[in-house]
């Protein structure tokens, strides 16, 4: 995003937590995988401080995936735990 350096400084300046999502190798939550399983399962893998997760999520497609990122990333900014809340998203 074109946007992206700026605001991160804008927000560094008011002394605002960043907490950055997607594909790219700089996210703080980033996007490794997603794949349909054999069994119609949507499986994302991401990984979060060199820690790699995996789940299933109802969404449908890559851009949803994403979004399933902006939830975790609220649950971070949040301080609860991901893995307990990991299940959860598989509804």
């Amino acid at each position: 995003n074109e946007w992206f350096d700026y605001l991160v400084e804008r927000a560094k300046k008011r002394n605002l937590q960043v907490v950055s999502f997607g594909a790219h190798l700089d996210a703080t939550i980033r996007l490794l995988d997603y794949v349909i399983s054999p069994d119609g399962k949507h499986q994302v893998t991401f990984s979060y401080q060199e820690t790699t997760y995996h789940t299933y999520t109802p969404l449908m497609g890559r851009p949803l995936a994403i979004n399933l990122l902006a939830a975790i990333a609220v649950l971070l900014i949040e301080k609860l735990d991901i893995s307990v809340a990991l299940p959860t998203l598989m509804d």
